[in-house]
């Protein structure tokens, strides 16, 4: 089951061009080996038989980056959606660990709603799916955020709203069964990596209204962003 994750992978490859590698790959001393590894991805649209340190040094440096801080926002995220297509096709392959989805997952998310691609949306809403469906072959110590990934992209895609109330409330729960790690808050309080929960509060705001006539969904946001 690598079909959407392949899908998303090709899709991110086609908009993404080789002067965005040269402009945004890790300027540090590996870059000349990061452009020859990401440029030959690119040109063939074939994925890596395993997850190389010029591979993974790319895609771990470049998720901690800042858009804003670039001089082209726009080239900067095709460039991180490409990267981190090519981590999840890896990952659903399972030829690299889970990736911690508090940073790769939000990036992702605030990357697509930041492009305004309607088939990108779509396409990286089929791809987590497929991801979900194989991930308790791996493990993962990050699904609260999946789970929260999740009902994001699909309101991010105006996906069917059928299966969002059942989510929202899977995540209620499974969070309440979380030990707390940092905080009594909820969600960010069951971990003390918390340098992308401004990112993903701002996503949260943007993607689940604030007036949703979805009592979980209303339930679940005001959980998130309204703390004791």
């Amino acid at each position: 089951m690598t079909a959407h994750c392949d899908e998303l992978f090709r899709y991110a490859a086609s908009r993404a061009k080789e002067t965005d590698i040269l402009d945004f790959a890790p300027m540090d001393p590996g870059y000349d080996n990061y452009v020859a590894e990401w440029t030959r991805i690119l040109r063939t649209r074939t994925l890596p038989a395993e997850m190389s340190f010029d591979v993974s040094e790319t895609i771990r440096l470049t998720q901690l980056d800042h858009p804003e801080k670039m001089r082209n926002p726009t080239r900067f995220r095709r460039f991180r959606v490409l990267t981190n297509s090519v981590e999840l096709a890896l990952a659903v392959r399972g030829i690299v660990d889970v990736f911690s989805s508090r940073t790769f997952l939000v990036n992702f998310i605030d990357d697509v709603r930041e492009l305004g691609d309607t088939r990108l949306n779509g396409s990286l809403l089929q791809a987590l799916d497929e991801f979900d469906a194989v991930i308790g072959q791996f493990g993962s110590d990050d699904l609260l955020f999946l789970l929260l990934g999740r009902i994001l992209v699909r309101l991010l895609a105006q996906a069917s709203m059928n299966d969002i109330p059942q989510l929202a409330n899977h995540l209620i729960t499974a969070e309440s069964e979380v030990p707390k790690a940092s905080s009594g808050e909820f969600l960010w309080g069951c971990t003390c990596f918390d340098q992308m929960h401004g990112v993903w509060k701002a996503n949260v705001a943007a993607l689940i209204p604030e007036d949703s006539s979805i009592p979980e969904l209303a339930l679940l946001r005001n959980a998130l962003l309204v703390q004791p």
